[in-house]
């Protein structure tokens, strides 16, 4: 409820306020063999993160192009690693949007999910760059359940069945 609350308090002052809330949300929902990832950060903090710890100078998100999606997908490459039965799951970006709200969304689709029981997830998103950081994982489907990832805790098994 606490994080709730900050997180309506954050979206409501907008882009033009600084905010000490450092989160993202990842949404999974399995589609048969595959697998979509929706993943929103807040764009001010993704931006200065891009471009002061990721080295990606004039990154601009409002109109998002293929340098914005090379630079997202390389990030996510090394961030957001997805895993079934000991295997790296490639990620493939269908696209980078910007919202309302602050929001930068990626979207990803990994495909042959099938033979997965459990999936394994590091996500270190945005860690390196704030101590507070916080990624919630929402896993849609037949069994439905939210995670919290912190820098004390990157690594989450997900159960698909």
């Amino acid at each position: 409820m606490r994080i709730a609350a900050l997180l309506f308090v954050a979206l409501c002052l907008g882009s033009w306020a600084p905010h000490p809330l450092k989160m993202s949300t990842c949404t999974l929902t399995p589609a048969g063999t595959d697998l979509q990832i929706k993943v929103r950060l807040f764009t001010d903090d993704f931006t200065a993160h891009m471009e002061d710890v990721a080295q990606q100078r004039k990154l601009n998100f409002e109109n998002a192009g293929k340098k914005e999606a090379k630079a997202v997908a390389d990030y996510f490459q090394d961030h957001f690693i997805l895993q079934c039965n000991g295997k790296a799951l490639p990620l493939q970006l269908t696209k980078v949007v910007t919202e309302e709200y602050n929001l930068v969304t990626a979207v990803f689709l990994t495909i042959s999910i099938a033979p997965c029981q459990t999936l394994t997830l590091r996500n270190t998103l945005m860690m390196d760059a704030f101590e507070n950081q916080k990624n919630l994982v929402i896993l849609k489907g037949p069994n439905p359940k939210t995670f919290e990832i912190t820098a004390a805790n990157s690594l989450e098994s997900i159960p698909l069945k």
